[in-house]
């Protein structure tokens, strides 16, 4: 129940001497919980570009498809279809901006590549994990 699972996760953040996480708010969730906050080390997804000079040669990639990339897992929790459903979308109207590289593995692979079968998706590929 919601309980049980609510107890553990507030034992756990008791129990925790840190607590990493890519959420930048999760420590006010934390704090809601009634345990520190001081203890949450946000790791952020993605890269600081502020230390890098911007080259004024590029041009953005115009006119150049944009990739798409998805690498993780194929499970129950991780919404691979949803991707497979926009290259649909995105195929269906004739767009061709984008195309798609799907790469993992898990219970629900089998299920993706059907999709892209029935679908014939052409702007979408799927791959094996690395």
């Amino acid at each position: 129940t919601q309980s049980t699972w609510g107890y553990l996760e507030k034992m756990l953040y008791r129990k925790a001497e840190r607590i990493s996480s890519t959420l930048p708010h999760l420590s006010e969730h934390v704090a809601a919980s009634g345990n520190d906050p001081a203890k949450i080390v946000c790791i952020p997804n993605g890269v600081d570009l502020t230390p890098y000079t911007p080259d004024a040669s590029y041009d953005g990639g115009e006119g150049r498809q944009l990739v798409v990339m998805y690498v993780g897992g194929f499970g129950l929790d991780h919404d691979v279809p949803t991707i497979i459903r926009a290259a649909k979308l995105l195929q269906d109207a004739g767009d061709t901006t984008f195309r798609f590289v799907v790469i993992g593995g898990g219970v629900r692979k089998a299920e993706a590549e059907e999709q892209v079968r029935v679908y014939q998706l052409r702007n979408l590929e799927l791959r094996e994990p690395i």
